[in-house]
């Protein structure tokens, strides 16, 4: 697998995303990054961010080959929101009943903040979760020094 990163291309990549997170809308704040196998020439990954405020973005992340984790892909994303964006904390929303995806982002460093009960659908909670720059394993601390 050769891995290029680029950033986010509405129209483009709109398709793919709403494959993997449907009903997902384009606003005038979103962007994002996307992860391309040069050697097929094949999408295997995105984050996705929107709602943003002076101080955090909501991130929304795909994985279709989680291989790409070993090519920098959560290296690129905190990076983008932390370092180049500087935001203090990236937030992500998950239902409840999504159990890989809570197991994931709880593994890299998000942290559950709050839960709606039966937010998304009756038995289906809507879990808050937030990952703090200061805590981030995956930006390198001296690149923060120098970028900030």
């Amino acid at each position: 697998m050769k891995v290029q990163y680029r950033a986010l291309e509405p129209v483009a990549d709109g398709g793919w995303i709403l494959l993997h997170i449907p009903g997902l809308n384009h606003c005038t704040d979103t962007k994002g990054m996307v992860a391309v196998d040069l050697e097929r020439n094949k999408t295997v990954g995105a984050v996705i961010f929107d709602n943003w405020t002076p101080n955090a973005v909501h991130a929304h992340i795909i994985l279709e080959e989680p291989m790409v984790l070993r090519y920098g892909f959560l290296e690129e994303a905190f990076h983008y929101a932390f370092i180049t964006a500087g935001r203090q904390f990236m937030l992500a929303t998950i239902q409840s009943n999504n159990k890989k995806s809570l197991k994931f982002v709880k593994h890299i460093g998000f942290n559950e903040i709050c839960r709606i009960e039966n937010g998304y659908e009756d038995g289906v909670d809507i879990v808050m979760l937030s990952a703090d720059r200061e805590h981030c394993r995956f930006i390198e601390k001296s690149k923060e020094a120098v970028n900030v």
